[in-house]
């Protein structure tokens, strides 16, 4: 069973994580539809105190212009009294019936219907109008006293109920009695409608009541006396309010003379109610009330346009929930693709390392087999010069190809990193050919092939390009072609230029690398160029290799912005094509051409900067074949100590490695050069283990001469020897 990363795993992950984004898509959904439910609730209970609360203040409202117009109407009436009794007394002597005659004749121009003195002894003479009769406790006399003027309830003859308004007016009758008080009166319905209390189609109504619950005014339609009497009989409990604790609440309010508010329910009506006393005479209370459906109907509305306003947020928010869902859904189908193809590339590369270790095993334990083997063999035999010889050599061609095999798998190391670059440099072709001859000519000697090179057409020998880029190029597919021809076989190589399509300025050379060898399967074309390949047949498996060259030589040829083209049959050879554009260079005639020849300095005086001891022996025992004195110094820093401290001229080089402790050898050429010194510019070497285009680009860059690449080869120093000294 493989792991959930495996191939069975998928299936299993991919069901997993739909049922992850079902399940949180739908729990999303209900916590969204349980929020809104309680946002929705509780919305509407605020709504039911919003209700409440306004309900309240608009009858207060109410009350208050009641009450104000309540105190309007009751000024005129008494400023009317006041005027009756001044024009009729203007107009008579005194008390008299000419007096009396002008009361009746003012009366009539009033909406007075009754107009009548109150003598001391409490009764009532009546001038205008039918006889009345009192209601309530209250004594005139006393009201006088208290507030000024008169105002009370009466009865008339017929039974209709009257509002006095009075004035003090202290008068002596015939019979020897005085008056106190002029009253006039005014009809009940009159003083209803002035009042407004109670319109057809109004949304409220209200009464007067007195300090007993007795109505003062009325509403028509009410038939009760007494407005608590109607509280026990009608009203029903509401909120856990019953009928009684309603009136003891309003009876509290009007013994202290404070405004009451509340909500009641008649007959299965909710109602708001609102209570104040009237200022004009405060045993008198003002009662509004209000139907709840009045404002509850507006607020009903608002709440149902909250609910469609809220639902309608829940499905615009579900909605863009479900679209970021169904998003996520396919961006986590891609980064389960991508996953997967990582895994495959995981499962590749892990597939291919071991490939890897396996084969760089066999092929360095190969050459590292022979250099032992040579070494334990020559050992044995140090009396036989000619053994010792013969294992040397082959110690030599080991460590060669062992140096190839390390130098394939740095440059892949490389490729792969996305590190590798081009360091374009003015190159000779000429000399890059004869370079790349002179270094296959002994194998293909060795292996008696035939070995044909032809250059024709050539536009420019002077180009711009990595030289040491395109050998490897060369090499690389010579090598191949070496060891897959048989003995007697033929190898070519072929050269030529032409205009590149490209631009102007642009030459575009092309190689031709043939061999009549063994050839390639149509399979194996396919993956040649894939890293550690190789064609699984007896001549191949017999035949030294890591199965990177051509891997190389692939991602070098893209990186010159080049083709690389392939024929090959099995049994009848194969044919490499590559075309690179290269840009023309002039030529430099004016670099000094190296000494050819001579391998004798003696008296040369070489300062070697290296902190490794064999590396110095070696290096070392080198320059002493050519008669070179060497002198050491462990690291940059005292190799710049040494060499400032020297006479003028006394070095005629410096051999500098790159990777020292104390001060590297990049720091220590800087320090050099910035000496005040006639000899600061003495030609300084790189000599290191450190072999790539870019290292050696970065040896030039600080003012070093040239790059010696370790393990170090003797034709190379004696080539830095010939043309630096």
């Amino acid at each position: 069973m493989m792991t959930p990363f495996g191939r069975k795993g998928s299936p299993v992950m991919e069901k997993k994580r739909r049922q992850l984004i079902i399940w949180s898509f739908a729990w999303v959904i209900i916590l969204c539809v349980i929020v809104f439910a309680w946002l929705s609730t509780f919305m509407t209970g605020k709504t039911r105190e919003s209700v409440t609360d306004i309900g309240v203040i608009y009858i207060s409202e109410i009350n208050e212009q009641i009450q104000q117009k309540f105190q309007t109407i009751v000024n005129l009436c008494l400023e009317q009294v006041d005027t009756l009794m001044k024009t009729s007394l203007s107009e008579a002597e005194g008390y008299d019936e000419d007096f009396l005659e002008n009361l009746r004749d003012g009366a009539g121009f009033t909406s007075f219907t009754y107009l009548g003195f109150y003598k001391e002894d409490g009764a009532l003479e009546t001038i205008y109008g039918d006889e009345i009769v009192f209601e309530g406790e209250d004594d005139v006399e006393t009201l006088l006293d208290s507030y000024g003027s008169v105002i009370k309830r009466g009865i008339d003859s017929n039974g209709d109920m009257l509002f006095l308004f009075g004035r003090a007016a202290e008068y002596e009758l015939e019979d020897g009695s005085k008056t106190i008080a002029l009253l006039a009166g005014v009809p009940m319905e009159d003083m209803n409608d002035a009042l407004y209390l109670y319109t057809e189609g109004a949304n409220a109504y209200s009464h007067i009541i007195d300090m007993d619950g007795d109505y003062v005014i009325r509403n028509a339609d009410f038939e009760a006396d007494n407005y608590f009497e109607r509280i026990e009989n009608e009203f029903e409990t509401l909120d856990g309010k019953t009928s009684e604790v309603y009136e003891a609440e309003l009876r509290a309010a009007m013994e202290n003379g404070e405004d009451y508010g509340t909500r009641i329910s008649v007959d299965g009506e909710e109602r708001y109610i609102y209570c104040t006393p009237i200022a004009t005479k405060s045993t008198w209370y003002l009662i509004t009330v209000m139907p709840e459906g009045v404002i509850k109907e507006t607020m009903t509305e608002l709440d149902q346009l909250r609910i469609t306003v809220i639902i309608g947020a829940m499905l615009i928010i579900l909605g863009n929930m479900v679209i970021v869902f169904l998003l996520y859904a396919r961006m986590s189908r891609r980064n389960l693709r991508d996953l997967d193809a990582a895994r495959k590339e995981a499962i590749h590369a892990n597939r291919a390392k071991s490939d890897f270790l396996s084969s760089m095993s066999h092929d360095i334990r190969t050459p590292m087999n022979a250099i032992m083997g040579m070494t334990d063999i020559a050992l044995d035999n140090q009396q036989d010069p000619a053994r010792v010889e013969d294992c040397l050599k082959k110690i030599k061609l080991s460590g060669r190809h062992l140096l190839g095999l390390i130098n394939d798998v740095l440059d892949m190391s490389k490729i792969e990193s996305g590190k590798m670059s081009i360091n374009w440099e003015h190159v000779s072709l000429r000399e890059t050919i004869d370079d790349v001859v002179s270094i296959v000519q002994p194998q293909i000697q060795t292996k008696k092939q035939h070995f044909d090179v032809v250059v024709r057409d050539v536009i420019s020998e002077e180009v711009v390009c990595d030289g040491t880029r395109l050998s490897q190029i060369l090499l690389n597919l010579l090598s191949n072609a070496l060891k897959f021809t048989p003995e007697g076989g033929r190898i070519g190589m072929h050269m030529w230029q032409e205009a590149s399509p490209a631009g102007d300025g642009l030459i575009r050379t092309h190689f031709i690398v043939e061999d009549t060898g063994i050839g390639m399967s149509k399979e194996f074309q396919d993956t040649l160029y894939d890293t550690f390949t190789r064609e699984k047949t007896d001549e191949v498996e017999k035949t030294e290799g890591s199965g990177l060259g051509m891997a190389i030589t692939k991602a070098i040829v893209e990186a010159f912005g080049g083709t690389i083209e392939l024929k090959s049959e099995q049994g009848k050879g194969s044919r490499f094509h590559v075309a690179l554009d290269f840009r023309r260079a002039g030529i430099n005639t004016s670099e000094p051409k190296p000494e050819s020849g001579r391998t004798d300095f003696t008296g040369k005086r070489i300062l070697l900067a290296e902190d490794i001891e064999i590396n110095r022996e070696v290096a070392a025992e080198i320059l002493k074949t050519f008669g070179i004195i060497s002198e050491y110094a462990e690291n940059g820093k005292e190799c710049v100590e040494q060499f400032e401290k020297s006479p003028i001229g006394y070095y005629d080089a410096i051999f500098m490695d790159l990777q020292m402790p104390v001060m590297n050898g990049y720091e220590a050429t800087k320090a050099i050069r910035a000496l005040n010194r006639e000899d600061h510019d003495l030609p300084v070497i790189a000599m290191t283990a450190n072999a790539f285009s870019s290292d050696i680009q970065a040896c030039l860059d600080v003012g070093m001469d040239a790059h010696l690449a370790k393990p170090l080869d003797r034709k190379a120093i004696l080539a830095a020897l010939q043309k630096y000294l």
